[in-house]
């Protein structure tokens, strides 16, 4: 799968935090590289820049809040991208 059809993938998922939509793409901050495209997750607006989402807050508020490392945020996409396959 190609960079593009990967970000098709993950645009068209439900929030892996909350199940709402539509979702915005979140790259996972550890990976800056040619793959960072790969290391995303489907984040609705609130999880992702609202004022309590990963990037609205605080990474380590938002993990803390919601139980969920950046880690489980991808382990959550991957799982949802390959059940659409």
């Amino acid at each position: 799968m190609n960079k593009s059809a990967w970000l098709d993938a993950v645009s068209s998922l439900d929030c892996v935090v909350c199940g709402a939509r539509p979702v915005e793409i979140h790259h996972i901050e550890a990976v800056r590289d040619e793959f960072s495209d790969f290391a995303t997750a489907a984040l609705c607006q609130d999880c992702h820049t609202g004022p309590l989402g990963v990037h609205g807050s605080s990474r380590r508020g938002f993990e803390m809040r919601t139980k969920l490392s950046q880690l489980d945020l991808l382990k959550r996409t991957i799982k949802a991208v390959t059940r659409t396959l």
